[in-house]
């Protein structure tokens, strides 16, 4: 029986899944999918900083931020907007990512099982292609541990979309599926209220823009790498 279970906030028991669909809207999910829309070769994600500086000896252009703002050392900050504008920098090269949120939660769920990376920008083209798995989890990456607004959004998305070709289902699927939700409900997240604080204004736009992104990226169980498959 085909299997959609949905996870709120990375603090829940996580069972194993087939694929797990990892949400980090604001912002590093937007941010991987930005990477390969701007034809990298492939995009390492971690939460160690002492490790990123040693891949960049060996070619990682580096991306990442603490609370939202750029690690000291690095080539850039988790922005999506400001790499839009770096295309000669990342096509082809090989990509480092280390976040708050997202990069944490990824390292849990990558040891179990294949990730894939969701944002609103990508969401057409994950919709169209994720009905090939008949087991996944969609974990909502959240803030600081924490349950957060613009993923869950972004979760509730897709799940409004795929849901009927899957019997078996969490509550929190079944509350995805039944509810009806505006975007205008991620003006209320805590996170939208920091990123707009730091006048991260293009980031947030573009983190809510729909299926801008033809992009679906895949890391292997265990791999801790992204790459388009």
């Amino acid at each position: 029986m085909k299997r959609l279970y949905t996870y709120l906030s990375p603090k829940e028991n996580l069972l194993n899944h087939e694929i797990i669909v990892l949400i980090d809207t604001f912002r590093a999910t937007t941010t991987i999918n930005t990477l390969f829309h701007l034809g990298a070769k492939e995009v390492l994600m971690t939460d160690d900083i002492e490790r990123s500086f040693e891949l960049k000896e060996s070619g990682y252009v580096l991306c990442g931020e603490r609370n939202s703002q750029k690690i000291k050392g690095f080539d850039f900050s988790n922005s999506p907007s400001e790499l839009l504008k770096q295309e000669d920098k990342i096509k082809s090269k090989k990509v480092l990512i280390n976040t708050t949120n997202g990069a944490k939660v990824f390292r849990n769920v990558n040891k179990n099982s294949n990730v894939i990376a969701l944002s609103l920008t990508n969401l057409k083209t994950v919709i169209n292609r994720i009905e090939i798995y008949s087991d996944i989890g969609v974990v909502c990456s959240g803030l600081n541990g924490n349950y957060s607004l613009e993923d869950y959004y972004t979760a509730y998305r897709l799940i409004k979309n795929i849901y009927s070709k899957y019997p078996d289902t969490n509550d929190a699927t079944e509350m995805s599926y039944k509810i009806d939700l505006s975007k205008d409900i991620i003006k209320k997240a805590k996170h939208y209220k920091n990123l707009k604080e730091l006048k991260l204004i293009e980031d947030i736009n573009l983190c809510l823009n729909e299926s801008i992104y033809d992009t679906f990226t895949f890391s292997e169980k265990n791999s801790g790498i992204f790459k388009m498959i």
